[in-house]
């Protein structure tokens, strides 16, 4: 600088200026890494997911929005509710499963695959329809529409990373499809 007056700095020393214990304590406390970790925590038991698939008996297309909550009561038990667009030649489907899964402890909850089996109630709407016309310009349309609650048994396998494939079979319910196999991903 040109002030008059001013000194110049020639040679700079830095120190430590704290104490040496203040030097070993942590810049964030441990109270605050512990409620970081239980934010992760809890975030975690949180997940949505993708799901896409075919059914059997009536052949449809699927794809659907999932959420998986958990786990509840153990470890091992998450509530899994879906929603699922089906449709195919002649049917198209609207179902809502709340189902609960069950993670099998012969696989490790650390492990790179864990195996699951669930069940829960299959709230199905499917409308069947075929229509065609006749020679004289008369269209015929057969129509039908049907809602019903059947029982979803289910199994499947999920990567860690949260790839899954299950494979679900819905009872008491037709015309609902009797088997589903499904491909999805948890985010």
């Amino acid at each position: 600088s040109d002030d008059a007056g001013l000194r110049i700095a020639s040679e700079i020393l830095l120190t430590n200026a704290g104490t040496p214990t203040a030097a070993a304590e942590p810049v964030i406390p441990p109270e605050v890494r512990g409620i970081e970790r239980d934010i992760e925590r809890e975030a975690r038991r949180f997940q949505l997911g993708v799901r896409a698939g075919v059914a059997l008996d009536p052949e449809l297309v699927l794809i659907g929005a999932q959420m998986q909550i958990g786990p509840f009561f153990s470890s091992n038990v998450f509530f899994r509710p879906n929603v699922e667009f089906a449709w195919g030649e002649v049917t198209t489907m609207f179902a809502l499963n709340p189902e609960v899964i069950y993670r099998l402890p012969i696989s490790s909850q650390r492990g790179r695959w864990t195996t699951y089996v669930g069940v829960g109630p299959g709230f199905n709407f499917v409308h069947q329809d075929f229509s065609t016309n006749t020679g004289g310009g008369n269209r015929v349309d057969f129509s039908d529409f049907h809602s019903d609650v059947g029982l979803n048994i289910l199994g499947g396998i999920r990567y860690r990373g949260g790839m899954f494939t299950e494979l679900k079979a819905s009872v008491y319910s037709r015309p609902a499809p009797t088997l589903r196999l499904i491909v999805g991903y948890n985010f």
